[in-house]
């Protein structure tokens, strides 16, 4: 036996080994494969390794029951373990597969220079084909060397899959802002949102990039690593475009009509304008529009309605008039309703003050002015944060928050600011649960009290077959009933969670009588309040007042 326990004299400082071994080296540094590590005094921390084919598998070491030694079968740091103990090797293979990582020590377990060679049998021994890096081995054992510390050093590396990217419909024009433009100072004005671009015949509008392969990857076992390719979104045309194939393999769309550019969600078109140079009023009638956008040069006059299947510009004001769109409304004056009519859009509303005001958005309602008497209920957010930025009486319901500057007046005018998810399953669920419970109501009148069985006893025979159906009636309305109650607590649980997401802001001045409403709880203020942040806490199910100073 030439290692013996005489040839090197440990320090014991490592408790956990000495109380279960005598050691033979020193366990601040790792054992080779085949050195002995000491002599068993304990077998209760020990699992005996194992060896299949050659390769050493945990726990890297093996204990002779007859001799009690213990010897490591791979290059490594002795380790305890959940109470046992287990040799963590030098070299080790990256979970993915593609690197080899090694830890690089000065010496080893008895004393002596590690060479380079231990680490490439190491890395033999784990079955890898690709070959390390001798140059930066060599130097992570010379730093080791030199600075006695260990280094962590990767010896070889594999080639990762590169996948091919998706195909993508790039907009060669600017697009119009979605919330606002930033300006130099920082702040956002809510105001310039752009135009809506008007394109001549013959402009470019998008380029089409198609999919791309992908490249496959190599383990550093020299397996490949498959990639995925890239995958196909064809584009749909709209009115007035034409495809015109490039030479680099990527589509141009050109416009063959002068309009408005309407790109989104894969689709791509140019929408045609009717202009009006003047005002909408009795020289031109009622505006309807099944294709494409309107542009009004003048007002909307009272009495008058416009129609369109996209956006609206007005560039001066909008009266009582009944607006209706799918797109966005641009009001570049104010709007004045007397609380008449109904402005309807699909996208946002964006206008220079509301007064008397009816409005509907499936977006964003931007007000640059002030909001007076008005009824507004979007979907968006309601931002008034430039100008005077004042609500002052009426009521908002927006379902993504409020942003204003100030809400009433001193003379306590009542204004009312209400964050109202929109949710339509909730909805539609509420109205069946009220139609059930009418009809359950006429059941009770027709039925009367009592289990089915003594109603169906107390009903003259020849009525019993038409009894006994409407038991069943009631029976399934009843089942119903209950899955509605059920999936209602669900929803009014995923709505008091969103709810938190959703603020009341108001920058400047909150005067009492304005009362703010989230969810289903409602506060009255009966003071004046400075700068305030109203939001919903899904734990208390309560709304919390925050300073904003």
């Amino acid at each position: 036996m030439t290692d013996e326990v005489e040839s090197v004299q440990p320090s014991c400082s490592p408790e956990p080994f000495c109380q279960f071994m005598d050691l033979s080296g020193d366990p601040d540094y790792p054992a080779m494969a085949g050195t002995l590590l000491g002599f068993a005094t304990s077998l209760a921390p020990f699992a005996a390794g194992k060896s299949a084919g050659g390769t050493p598998e945990p726990p890297y070491y093996t204990l002779d029951m007859t001799t009690r030694e213990v010897r490591a079968t791979a290059p490594g740091m002795m380790s305890m373990v959940g109470g046992v103990l287990q040799i963590v090797p030098l070299v080790r293979i990256s979970k993915d597969a593609l690197s080899v990582q090694a830890s690089v020590y000065a010496r080893d377990y008895r004393g002596n220079p590690i060479p380079p060679i231990t680490y490439q049998r190491a890395t033999k021994d784990l079955k890898v084909t690709l070959p390390i890096d001798m140059h930066r081995l060599n130097e992570a054992i010379v730093r080791a060397q030199e600075t006695g510390v260990p280094q962590e050093q990767v010896l070889c590396e594999g080639k990762p899959p590169k996948h091919g990217s998706n195909g993508k419909l790039e907009r060669l024009l600017t697009e119009r802002e979605t919330v606002g433009k930033r300006a130099e100072d920082g702040s956002i004005d809510y105001r310039d949102r752009g135009a809506h671009p008007h394109v001549a015949e013959g402009t470019p509008i998008a380029r089409y990039y198609p999919p791309t392969k992908g490249e496959r990857g190599l383990d550093v076992f020299g397996g490949e690593i498959p990639a995925r390719d890239g995958t196909d979104r064809p584009v749909r045309t709209g009115d007035n475009i034409r495809e015109v194939p490039q030479e680099d393999g990527t589509t141009l769309y050109e416009a063959t009509a002068k309009g408005l550019v309407d790109v989104s969600k894969g689709s791509i078109g140019v929408s045609t304008v009717l202009l009006i140079q003047g005002d909408v009023d009795m020289s031109t009638g009622n505006i309807l529009v099944e294709t494409g956008s309107v542009h009004i040069k003048g007002s909307v006059r009272t009495g008058f309605s416009i129609t369109a299947a996209s956006h609206i510009i007005v560039e001066g004001a909008v009266e009582s008039a009944m607006i209706n769109c799918n797109g966005d409304l641009e009001v570049r004056g104010g709007i004045a309703m007397e609380g008449r009519n109904l402005i309807r859009t699909g996208g946002t509303i964006q206008a220079a003050y509301a007064q008397d005001a009816v409005l509907e958005a499936e977006g964003d309602v931007i007000i640059n002015g002030g909001i007076t008497n008005s009824f507004i209920t979007c979907k968006g957010s309601v931002l008034a944060q430039s100008g005077k930025g004042i609500v002052l009486g009426g009521s908002i319901i927006a379902a993504r928050g409020i942003e204003i500057l100030e809400a009433g007046s001193e003379l306590g005018t009542q204004t009312a600011l209400t964050i109202a998810l929109d949710i339509p399953e909730l909805d539609v669920l509420t109205r069946e649960q009220d139609t059930i419970r009418q009809q359950q109501q006429r059941l009770s009148q027709w039925l009367g009290n009592g289990t089915p069985r003594a109603i169906l006893l107390k009903t003259a025979e020849g009525d019993r077959r038409i009894v006994a159906e409407m038991l069943r009636v009631r029976a399934r309305l009843e089942e119903r009933l209950n899955e509605i109650h059920k999936e209602l607590g669900r929803l009014k649980a995923l709505n008091n969670h969103s709810l938190a997401r959703s603020h009341v802001i108001i920058k400047k001045e909150a005067h009492p009588g304005t009362r703010i409403k989230i969810g289903d709880k409602a506060m009255r203020l009966d003071k004046k309040n400075v700068a305030v942040k109203y939001q919903w806490d899904p734990q208390e199910r309560q709304i919390q007042e925050i300073s904003l100073i």
